[in-house]
């Protein structure tokens, strides 16, 4: 028996560090399937090779797949476009051996991927006419727009939340991503999305979108959401199990503090908390409280006065707003509170002057939060409103 009939090879070959694949998500059939979890845990990999390039090859070479990225600058030549492939399935070896030696390389062209052979001497063989994966970038949608892609049968959204240091996200985005979709799914109902991420930050118009509060789901789970035109959607937020440790753990296991790197808890910013000794005072001397609505939750900002400073606290409530004099600031029109006296979308400094005092404190760091997530939150508010 050679190398390609032994099957047992797929485990060396398909999770050589016994990763995480997409076994139990896919159980759930759903057409969206969202995937978070801590960077380099198996997320990209099982997912272009198990359901983008081994479903190609199992349907004879005719469900082909998207990936998608949120600009173009992602696929030029000799970054990301030609490793996407040659640093997965084929430098492991799972190609070559799934094809039984057919094909054991995937090459870029012209915005699509390709199977090819080489030979002992670096000479290519053979290719394949048909793509195995079509690229796609979230900033260049207009272009795909009238061109069909019956061909394509699973979309792959990466890097769906930007690192914090990157360009972050385009504006409109949702817009342009559903654009993209439209563009290929066209009429059919049979296209499977998968979404990738890391877990950088929860504030994400994805997860505001597709009404996912992302507080509520535990690490280690899978929960469903249905929505009313019949789309399913799958949320996983992954968590390894406790016997595998990745020996890089060991770059960044400084202290007890939790991280996105090795075990995939949400990467916050640091942000000032409210000292113990403010704790007694609730002199609000300037306005009345204000609400900021974030997601489906609400936060609540109050001008404290003390004989050292004047500051904001932001922290959490429970409750909807309930008087008409406080003022409640969306992130987009809501129906819900339209016939509120106070109620704006985002802050008009120019306009009101609570906007602009608040912004002016925010900016002299006359401000607390009741957490780091309550900080992150507040700041994507301001910047994406």
């Amino acid at each position: 028996m050679n190398k390609y009939d032994n099957r047992d090879l797929y485990t060396e070959y398909g999770s050589l560090k016994k990763k995480r694949d997409n076994t139990e998500i896919n159980k759930f059939n759903a057409d969206v399937n969202m995937i978070v979890g801590r960077r380099s845990n198996g997320k990209t990999y099982p997912t272009l090779t198990f359901d983008g390039v081994k479903e190609f090859i199992d349907s004879d070479y005719t469900h082909a797949c998207a990936y998608v990225r949120r600009f173009d600058s992602d696929f030029r030549i000799g970054q990301l476009a030609t490793l996407l492939f040659s640093n997965g399935c084929v430098s492991n070896g799972w190609l070559e051996w799934y094809t039984k030696g057919e094909w054991n390389d995937i090459y870029y062209y012209r915005g699509a991927w390709y199977f090819r052979h080489i030979d002992v001497n670096a000479k290519v063989t053979k290719k394949l006419s048909k793509p195995v994966c079509y690229a796609f970038s979230i900033n260049q949608c207009e272009k795909y727009k009238g061109a069909d892609h019956p061909d394509i049968y699973t979309i792959i959204l990466d890097e769906f939340i930007p690192m914090k240091s990157e360009r972050g996200y385009i504006a409109g985005e949702w817009n342009l991503w559903q654009n993209i979709v439209s563009s290929i799914v066209r009429e059919r109902g049979n296209v499977k999305i998968y979404m990738l991420a890391n877990t950088i930050s929860k504030n994400c118009p994805y997860f505001d979108h597709y009404h996912i509060d992302i507080d509520d789901i535990e690490q280690g789970t899978i929960s469903i959401f249905n929505f009313k035109g019949g789309l399913k959607l799958a949320v996983e937020y992954c968590k390894d199990s406790g016997d595998v440790h990745i020996e890089s753990s060991k770059y960044f296991d400084i202290d007890d503090t939790q991280n996105m790197i090795t075990d995939g808890t949400w990467e916050t910013e640091r942000y000032p908390h409210l000292p113990n000794k403010y704790r007694k005072y609730r002199d609000f001397v300037y306005f009345n409280p204000f609400f900021i609505k974030q997601g489906s939750k609400w936060l609540k900002g109050e001008f404290l006065s003390t004989e050292e400073l004047n500051m904001i606290y932001f922290h959490r409530v429970t409750t909807t707003p309930k008087r008409e004099e406080d003022v409640c600031y969306m992130e987009y029109f809501d129906e819900e509170q339209i016939n509120r006296h106070n109620y704006r979308v985002g802050m008009k400094p120019n306009i009101y002057l609570l906007d602009k005092t608040i912004l002016k404190m925010i900016d002299n760091n006359q401000v607390y939060y009741q957490d780091d997530d309550v900080g992150e939150k507040v700041k994507y508010f301001l910047e994406n409103t």
